[in-house]
């Protein structure tokens, strides 16, 4: 419902394992920040399509993963 308090609370209970998470699949600090950052900024943009059918963190978790997985297969592809 675009309530940033609730925002914020998710986001200070979530924020350690996703890093943790993130970190695991990129195995770069800098590389699971910026993920870090670019995840919850697509939670907080896709909020209103969450659909309610378990845990929050499971949905942010499939974003994180996605995000991690793109960024990996642009820097093959630089490479």
């Amino acid at each position: 419902s675009g309530d940033k308090e609730a925002f914020q609370l998710l986001y200070k209970e979530t924020f350690q394992s996703v890093y943790v998470f993130l970190l695991s699949i990129v195995r770069n600090k800098e590389d699971a920040e910026d993920l870090l950052q670019e995840t919850y900024i697509r939670v907080r943009l896709h909020a209103d399509q969450y659909e309610d059918q378990g845990k929050p963190l499971a949905w942010i978790f499939t974003i994180a993963r996605n995000l991690a997985l793109m960024r990996l297969r642009n820097l093959k592809k630089a490479s």
